[in-house]
């Protein structure tokens, strides 16, 4: 991971999630007044979309377009340092201006539908665990959207909050009979193996 991937030296960092009623194109020039405060930005895809008026569907390219857009907005770099888009099961696309973007996958795929019961809170779990994930991983960014992808597949299982327990005499927590880092550690390697048979 490079040097500009990572959040050094930006604390105390803010990491915005719009109101959903204020993801329209009116409201633009109000998150354009507050991007200087902003550290990460995230909203969701719909609401990506809405805020910058792009009328296309939601698809990976046309995250990719809205990402780009609001790294270019306010002046003289006052934009947000990162955007990360959550687009549901497309997974969520992390993008600064230095590195550009890469989409980090949902754990659940399309074949673990059964386990996707309900969304609700699936974004504030989303960026409870990146803000978790960026202390964990000493501020990558992408490390960080893993672990925020692993803390909405756990809130996604079912209606209400997971299950929590401790695991052994060891302290060690476990969410809905799993362990977290068990997660992280299949997401991880789930990527690991999608670069190496891009590059073979």
């Amino acid at each position: 991971m490079s040097e500009a991937k990572q959040v050094d030296g930006w604390k105390p960092i803010t990491i915005h999630e719009p109101i959903p009623y204020s993801c329209v194109p009116e409201e633009l020039p109000s998150l354009i007044k507050a991007l200087p405060s902003i550290t990460v930005l995230s909203p969701n895809a719909e609401e990506a979309l809405s805020l910058l008026s792009i009328s296309s569907p939601i698809t990976r390219k046309s995250v990719e377009v809205a990402a780009a857009r609001f790294l270019e907005l306010g002046e003289d770099n006052t934009g947000p340092k990162c955007v990360i888009i959550r687009s549901g099961a497309l997974g969520a696309y992390v993008a600064t201006k230095a590195d550009g973007g890469q989409w980090v996958d949902a754990f659940w795929t399309t074949e673990d539908s059964v386990k996707v019961v309900d969304v609700t809170g699936a974004g504030n779990g989303f960026l409870g665990g990146f803000a978790a994930g960026l202390l964990l991983a000493d501020g990558d960014l992408y490390e960080a959207t893993l672990y925020a992808a692993v803390s909405a597949s756990f809130i996604i299982e079912q209606r209400g909050l997971p299950t929590l327990r401790m695991a052994s005499e060891k302290g060690i927590e476990e969410w809905n009979n799993d362990l977290p880092q068990r997660r992280v550690d299949a997401l991880r390697q789930r990527h690991v193996k999608e670069i190496h048979y891009k590059h073979h």
